[in-house]
């Protein structure tokens, strides 16, 4: 059975673009949140491609001291370290929001030879956030708070991949029409940030605008290749 302690080291082959980069930190961090420092031996996960799967999918087998995980996407590679964070080292999706403490111990056992992801029926999946309701007062120029980073994971760990908040619709007009909506770094960057967390920016309400000003759509293009190397 795989051992997972402060020790263990992830290797990602056939991957390098943001998403991915900021799931194997967040993976780090919970390791952090629920192991002692230990000197026992150092396990690996290995992260592969494998373009046999379905969008979003992915396999993982493990033995004692490598524990391999197999996606065709980088959504299946932040799903299964969801699933590992979640199934083993404890941490739940509403961690963050329900002050949830943790125990700390020297490892946790992966219990399984084998596990795999069930195929998604559908491929757009979004969850609006109130945020007149559970985020008053926050402000998009807030970019880069604990919150937002919150936000945004909060809802890859629920297998959300359509951002359609109304930050990132006020990003993709600000961006678009300039015109009409003012251009800032703060607008710039929530959307840049959304998609490099693997969403896709999808329009809040006013969709009907995009008709209007067609423009809007030249600008979506996801920056979720780039490289966080």
């Amino acid at each position: 059975m795989f051992e997972i302690n402060s020790n263990t080291e992830l290797n990602v082959s056939g991957f390098s673009s943001i998403p991915v980069g900021k799931a194997i930190r967040r993976f780090y961090r919970d390791i952090s949140f629920t192991t002692n420092p230990t000197e026992r031996i150092k396990t690996i996960v290995s992260i592969e491609r494998d373009a046999s799967l379905f969008e979003e999918s992915w396999r993982i087998e493990s033995s004692d001291y490598c524990l391999r995980i197999y996606a065709s996407d980088e959504l299946g590679v932040i799903y299964a370290l969801n699933y590992i964070s979640s199934g083993t080292l404890g941490i739940k999706p509403l961690w963050y929001w329900c002050n949830q403490t943790f125990e700390k111990k020297d490892s946790h056992i992966f219990s399984h030879d084998y596990a795999e992801s069930e195929h998604n029926a559908i491929r757009f999946r979004g969850w609006f956030i109130n945020d007149e309701v559970l985020f008053l007062g926050w402000e998009p120029d807030g970019f880069g708070s604990e919150q937002w980073e919150m936000r945004l994971s909060l809802k890859m760990k629920f297998s959300v991949t359509m951002l359609c908040d109304k930050e990132a619709t006020i990003s993709l007009y600000a961006l678009s029409i300039p015109y009409l909506y003012s251009v800032t770094s703060a607008s710039e960057r929530l959307f840049s940030d959304s998609c490099r967390y693997g969403f896709i920016a999808m329009l809040y309400e006013i969709e009907s605008i995009s008709l209007s000003f067609p423009s809007i759509f030249s600008i979506i293009e996801l920056r979720r290749s780039d490289s966080y190397a």
